[in-house]
């Protein structure tokens, strides 16, 4: 009574901090008769806080064992070598603490911290002690004892360090590592290992106790620790393991051992096979040998562990669970050791009273049904193995019923099928064996079908690899005598997973079995087997495929790609043509001729244009064929023609080398053959719809492409009559139309909408084509022509397609395309979201401008240049909501970390510059495009709710008198919408201006500076020069409405330079005025005056108008000193006499030619015999001793003319006899050699 007074008032000064593991206690534990009768009497003694009254809610019940349970996975054990060496450096961390005051703390809490503080000083004693005197059940404390074993396991829970005042009694947080895999771990010798497993409350149990301990001991030996020296600690035994006397802890020192993946070592505490008849010891024998299989495979351990199976199979001690082990390897083993003592085994097994192989089976099939939730797909596909080997050495027995199995083997099939719905649903292989791959280096590597590319959680099967199961199936026999109405689904999912797999022909005498009951099912299995063939036959994959794991080094240039033969493709095409005749001879609807043409598609080469043999050779005759197959191969043909075949990069990348006006002449005749296609099934079917619509998209995108390809007068006379083909074909949908709204369809009208705004596909339309405002209100008027609720329904669906396929349209166009299309659909209620877009669009442009203003007044000459402002003008709302638009003023691909918000970068002062310069270059010279800094900010426009951010300066000259105004520039403006971005044009009004005059009127210009630099540096010429330098704020005027000429001594003989340019665009000042620069060069020679006196003055240019700043230099050597306007010159300017000097030099030149002459004539002796001793005949004839010597001659001997192309011809001769293999001439390399060395010499 007294211990239980004490414990509850211990528990009452700790209950707010258990209150929560009571609570779960509570829930998750039901109380037993001890603890009901023990809190029975708790509740008997008055608590201190409250008076001595009835309680109307009942205390939670407390257990010290469950508590403790409850503590110990969160206590924090730090065995860290960091940690033990900080401990083992505070020496009298205990006298200080002493003096700490501590908080009481619960019987359960210190039962915890002394377990912990026993386990960091390996106070293994005190560790035992714990487990078997603190719990009151064993079963609580083995618990207790297997929780400690997994906190070990793993990297300790670290205790945070901030820092809190020493009186605080608030602990740190604790957490778990951040890094688990290289977090530091504890640190356990293997002799505290033995330690530890002493401490166990009970025996160690070999399916949990054994295994944790094990994995402790293989971290532990890997840290180090020599294996012999364990095994020597073991030898001599502890309480629990080892020793040499108990047969039992040798046992548990072989388990452990084995554990710990030293099977070598394992067998020093076995006994022999034949010394031992207990059950349990066999079975570790028999998994010991296996472990030393695993290690190094030999025939003798297999046998061995047959042998011990066998042994625990045949004991009548053995208990059902091991047998049931034991069967499970005894199955595994059998197809692995001598072929006859395996097979006569399990034949045995099912013959007699075929007691054993019900066992088997039952066995092995209970096993593999009720693992189908184990996360590991290994040891799954392991069961299903040994499931088809048992049942397989059951079928192949033919003196025995097999009827009387078919229960058991319908449930052993069950388990597969199981296995396989769940793998075709989740697995993401696509090969039934390892397959061999290269990546984009040439480097190859083999692809395995069992690896997975998507992670699954732990707690989660993984998946088998589909090709594994397929390997473990069950086969025809087995089948037969499952269920009648399984049958079908067995068929069906072997035809499934060989297509999953990439194995069509595999999979295609299951399609057949299914076709014939299942037509349904058939069908959709053989349009995926067509699909899955097209793929495995397709020339244009890219069959490439990185290992994501690794690769090796070295690059393989021809594994690039390989040019497909035409051989090749005729064998795809004609086995395709057989495939597609078995399938049209399954008892089975039509296949889907869109998926058909998919398949021809597929496996003819991209680079290639469809031939009309190879198009019969697979679908037959035209007039015979379907008027649906022909639309659909049509179309795929179209389709190519305007995209992949015209693509020069297509024929470079299929290695075709075909040039531009080669490629043009494939793709006329491929729309010749296509519109002679649909002409031939037209005539055969005249009022199918289709056809006609297919040609009429056929002729629209051919006038495109030609005119394209050359500008052509018909062209508008052409497409005029397309137009008229796209009515016919929409005339004949109306007639042939019916009340069936399965096989409405709007695909005519589209395409006619689509041929209206330029192209026959969304994905076709410029903005170079010109829309056609008439064939929309034809559009529209044929939709009326349907019958009412026809023309509803088919209203509604092209409205509610206006939105739907925005995304396929070009930014550039959307509000194009918007436009014209609510010029058909109306107010329609399916166009809604169209026209929200539209509006969004129009909203757009409306809330920004273009604005161009002339840089001062608009007459502007024709000889002089002037600028114009471009600015976008804007209201505040729009600027706030877009973000601003100062990335207009940025070349975004030239930044490595640009971003555009959902948009493809762009170089946006480029396109600008780009666009202006097309626009105005017919009629001016476009002499720069200057922009504004990307940080400018906009300012008032001068209207409430308005802002400007000034953007451009354009320099311009008009090149004509006639040029009477500026045409519109544009800018694109990109925003977001539902479809992806938008592009909208905003572009200016146009300006007038007056270029007549030869010098149009003087622009502003503010804080001019004027530099005038004199250089003497040439005076010895007779010239003097002088550098004139002038910039401003705005353009800074030509030269003579700058200075005036003083003519005093000097005359000026030419000027130079004078070209403006722009450093920058001022956003301080009010008009974003541009910062000019003009230099000049003027040269300036003496006057008749100015020779006749020794010393001269000179006097800089006058200033003509008002300037900020004038500054007058001169050079004195390299550096620029100031001086006055008026300056005496230092140089004298009298032109030097060369005419002494000119004799002299010439004088030089001839005495040096003829010693030269007469040296070169006596080196040519010496060098003549030097060369005739140069030019051998080799002594090793060879092609390339031959062209060695024939190079040699060419390039030291100065042959005439004739004789040069001669031996040209003889070393051109010899490369094409030896490295060109289509030559089949014959040369005499020796007689080569010898007539051109008698030449040489």
């Amino acid at each position: 009574m007294k211990r239980l007074l004490f414990t509850n008032i211990a528990l009452q000064l700790s209950f707010s901090s258990v209150l929560f593991a009571q609570a779960r206690i509570v829930k998750e534990i039901p109380p037993s008769e001890d603890k009901k009768n023990l809190q029975s009497n708790i509740n008997k003694i008055p608590s201190k806080n409250t008076p001595t009254v009835t309680e109307k809610k009942a205390t939670p019940p407390t257990d010290l064992d469950t508590l403790i349970l409850a503590k110990l996975p969160k206590v924090l054990i730090d065995r860290r070598p960091s940690s033990l060496l900080r401990n083992l450096g505070k020496i009298d961390q205990d006298k200080k603490e002493e003096g700490n005051t501590k908080q009481p703390k619960s019987p359960a809490d210190l039962a915890i911290e002394s377990l912990a503080e026993n386990i960091i000083k390996s106070n293994w004693s005190g560790v035992a002690d714990f487990f078997s005197s603190q719990f009151k059940k064993t079963d609580n404390a083995n618990k207790a004892y297997l929780s400690l074993l997994d906190t070990l396991a793993l990297p300790p829970r670290i205790r945070s360090t901030r820092t809190i005042p020493s009186s605080s009694p608030v602990p740190g947080k604790v957490s778990p590592p951040r890094n688990m895999a290289y977090a530091e771990k504890h640190l356990l010798s293997p002799t505290d290992i033995l330690y530890l497993g002493d401490a166990c409350p009970i025996d160690l149990d070999e399916k949990t106790t054994i295994p944790k301990l094990g994995r402790l001991l293989k971290t532990a030996l890997s840290r180090g620790h020599f294996p012999d020296t364990f095994v020597s600690l073991l030898e001599k035994g502890t309480k629990k393991i080892g020793g040499s006397a108990d047969s039992k802890k040798r046992i548990t020192a072989a388990r452990l051992l084995l554990s710990a993946g030293l099977a070598t070592e394992a067998g020093k505490f076995l006994p022999g096979i034949d010394e031992s008849d207990d059950p349990d010891e066999l079975d570790i024998i028999a998994n010991y040998h296996l472990a030393l299989h695993s290690k190094e495979p030999k025939e003798g351990h297999l046998v061995s562990a047959w042998k011990a199976t066998q042994l625990v199979l045949a004991n009548p001690k053995t208990v059902q669970k091991s047998k049931e082990s034991a069967l499970e390897r005894a199955v595994d083993l059998a197809p692995k050791i001598e072929e006859e003592k395996g097979a006569q085994w399990l034949s045995a097994s099912f013959t007699g009273d075929a007691k054993l192989g019900r066992e088997v089976l039952s066995t092995i099939g209970a096993l593999t049904s009720s693992g189908r939730s184990e996360p590991s797909s290994s040891a799954r596909l392991r069961r299903l193995t040994l499931q088809k080997t048992a049942t397989e050495s059951l079928l192949n027995i033919s003196e025995i019923n097999h009827n009387e199995w078919s229960e058991i083997l319908n449930i052993l099939a069950l388990n597969w099928l199981s296995e396989a719905s769940y793998s075709y649903q989740r697995d993401k292989s696509k090969t039934s064996s390892p397959r061999m791959r290269w990546d984009q280096y040439g480097n190859m590597y083999y692809e395995n079908p069992k690896v997975t590319s998507v992670a699954t959680p732990s707690n989660v099967p993984g998946p088998i690899a589909s090709g594994e199961l397929l390997k473990v199936r069950p086969n025809e026999n087995w089948i037969r005598l499952i269920d009648t109405d399984l049958q079908p689904q067995f068929s069906t999912l072997y035809a499934q997973l060989f297509l999953k797999v990439n194995e069509p022909e595999e999979a295609f005498p299951y399609i057949q079995k299914i076709s014939t009951d299942y037509p349904e099912t058939g069908k959709r299995l053989a349009e995926e087997f067509l699909r899955v063939w097209a793929d495995n036959n397709d020339p244009n994959a890219n069959r490439n495929r990185t290992y994501r794991y690794g690769y090796m080094y070295g690059y393989n240039q021809r594994a690039n790609s390989i040019p497909l033969t035409r051989s090749k493709q005729e064998r795809s095409l004609t086995e395709l043509a057989k495939w597609v005749s078995k399938l049209q001879s399954l008892p089975i609807d039509e296949i889907n001729q869109d998926k058909l043409a998919e398949a021809f598609t597929k496996i003819h080469s991209r680079a290639e244009v469809y031939k009309m043999t190879a198009i019969t050779k697979v679908f037959g005759s035209f007039e015979k064929m379907s008027p649906k197959t022909v639309a659909a191969l049509a179309n795929t043909m179209r389709v190519n023609l305007a995209t992949v075949w015209r693509d020069p990069k297509t024929q470079q990348d299929a290695k075709t080398k075909r040039k531009d006006d080669e490629i043009l002449a494939e793709v006329i005749t491929g729309y010749e053959d296509v519109d002679k296609i649909l002409e031939n099934s037209i005539k055969a079917n005249p009022d199918n719809w289709r056809l006609h619509l297919r040609r009429a998209c056929l002729a629209l995108d051919k006038i495109n492409f030609q005119q394209e390809a050359e500008k052509s007068s018909t062209y508008t006379i052409d497409r005029k009559n397309s137009y008229e083909m796209f009515s016919k074909a929409t005339e004949l949908y109306i007639s042939a139309s019916s009340e069936n709204v399965e096989e409405e369809t709007t695909e005519a009208f589209e395409h006619w909408f689509y041929a209206a705004l330029g192209a026959s596909d969304l994905g076709a339309l410029r903005e170079t084509q010109v829309p056609a405002p008439r064939q929309i209100d034809k559009i529209k008027t044929a939709l009326s022509e349907l019958p009412d609720k026809s023309a509803e329904r088919h209203l509604a669906r092209f409205a509610n397609a206006l939105a739907a396929r925005i995304s396929s349209v070009k930014p550039e166009l959307k509000q194009r395309y918007l436009r014209h299309g609510l010029s058909i659909a109306g107010d329609h209620d399916k166009a809604s979201e169209a026209k929200k877009l539209f509006n969004y669009y129009n909203d757009l442009t409306n809330e920004i401008q273009l604005v161009a203003r002339i840089d001062g007044s608009s007459t502007v000459g024709h000889e002089s240049p002037f600028g114009v402002f471009v600015d976008i003008r804007h209201t505040k709302e729009i600027e706030r909501e877009s973000g601003g638009f100062s990335k207009y003023l940025t070349n975004q691909n030239n930044s490595s970390y640009a971003y555009n918000y959902g948009r493809p970068t762009q170089n946006y002062r480029e396109k600008f510059e780009d666009i202006t310069r097309s626009a105005l270059s017919e009629h001016f010279d476009v002499m720069s495009v200057t922009f504004h800094d990307s940080k400018v900010t906009s300012r008032g426009a001068g209207q409430e709710g308005w802002r400007i951010t000034p953007y451009a300066y354009v320099l311009l000259k008009s090149r004509t008198p006639e040029v009477d105004k500026i045409p519109s520039m544009q800018i694109d403006l990109d925003f977001l919408d539902t479809g992806g971005y938008v592009i909208l044009p905003i572009a200016t009004a146009q300006i007038p201006i007056d270029s007549k005059p030869k010098m149009g009127d003087p622009r502003p210009a503010e804080n001019l500076k004027i530099v005038q630099i004199l250089d003497e540096r040439e005076a010895d010429k007779g010239l003097l020069k002088v550098e004139v330098k002038a910039s401003s704020n705005g353009l800074v005027p030509n030269l003579n409405q700058l200075l005036k000429p003083s003519f005093d001594h000097f005359t000026r003989t030419d000027e130079s330079g004078g070209e403006i340019s722009i450093a920058r665009l001022d956003a301080e000042s009010k008009s974003g005025s541009p910062i000019t620069e003009r230099n000049w060069t003027l040269t300036f020679a003496k006057t008749e005056k100015g020779k006749s006196e020794s010393a001269l003055s000179f006097s800089f240019p006058e200033q003509v108008t008002e300037t900020q700043e004038m500054l007058f230099q001169r050079y004195d050597d390299a550096d620029l000193v100031a001086t006055s306007q008026t300056l005496q010159l230092e140089q004298r300017y009298v032109k030097k006499n060369s005419k002494w000097i000119g004799l002299a030099l010439l004088f030089v030149l001839i005495a040096g030619a003829i010693t030269l002459k007469l040296k070169r004539k006596r080196l040519a002796n010496s060098e003549s015999n030097e060369k005739i001793a140069a030019f051998n005949v080799p002594n090793e004839i060879t092609p390339f001793s031959v062209l060695r010597l024939l190079r040699k001659i060419h390039a030291e001997k100065g042959f005439s003319e004739d004789i040069q192309s001669q031996l040209d011809e003889s070393i051109a001769s010899v490369e094409r006899q030896y490295f060109d293999r289509e030559n089949e001439q014959t040369l005499s390399l020796k007689d080569i050699a010898e007539e051109w060395v008698n030449r040489a010499v």
